[in-house]
């Protein structure tokens, strides 16, 4: 296996409360159904905003600031209340079955940039590109390239950055998302 890259050291945070070992969420939502594409597959965009919740400790996607510029790096941080549209996602599915996850924030769209190990996630404008394209598997969010979101290093702070990782084996909770209603 190659190197594993080399990151900044990380802000230092004053202490967070204990989480529960699994938080308990609601089941994900039914969608009524839709036309299919010639391909066969549901042709439907998902009009209700989530959030992308970690099992890791109940932290949300975050676009950091409200920022609203292309290339702001995605981070986890605790959910708003009331919910804030920084945090807040839909979901724009393809007919290959894939999705775009787009920020309520700015119609902004997750961005891979990059395919490759270690790549960070990032708010960039929608062009339905390979890298703006994800999969569910399980608690899984899987890129084109059959990477996984990954919460890097295992970092349970606020602030913590996305990025792309090959998937643990065993199963870890840096690596499970659900999308909760908010």
């Amino acid at each position: 296996y190659p190197p594993q890259p080399t990151y900044p050291p990380q802000p230092t945070y004053p202490p967070q409360p204990t989480y529960p070992p699994q938080p308990t969420y609601p089941p994900q939502p039914t969608y009524p159904p839709q036309p299919t594409s010639q391909s066969g597959y549901p042709q439907q965009t998902c009009t209700q905003h989530f959030h992308i919740t970690t099992h890791l400790n109940g932290y949300v996607l975050d676009i950091p600031g409200s920022n609203r510029e292309n290339g702001v790096k995605i981070i986890t941080y605790p959910k708003n209340s009331p919910p804030s549209d920084n945090q807040l996602w839909k979901f724009d599915y393809q007919p290959d079955g894939t999705f775009l996850i787009i920020s309520k924030l700015h119609g902004k769209v997750l961005d891979c940039g990059g395919q490759t190990q270690g790549t960070e996630l990032i708010m960039w404008d929608r062009h339905g590109g390979n890298n703006q394209r994800f999969r569910k598997e399980g608690n899984h969010i899987v890129s084109l390239s059959g990477l996984t979101l990954d919460i890097q290093g295992g970092n349970t702070a606020p602030g913590a950055h996305i990025i792309l990782w090959s998937r643990n084996n065993p199963p870890s909770n840096n690596q499970k998302f659900d999308f909760t209603s908010a």
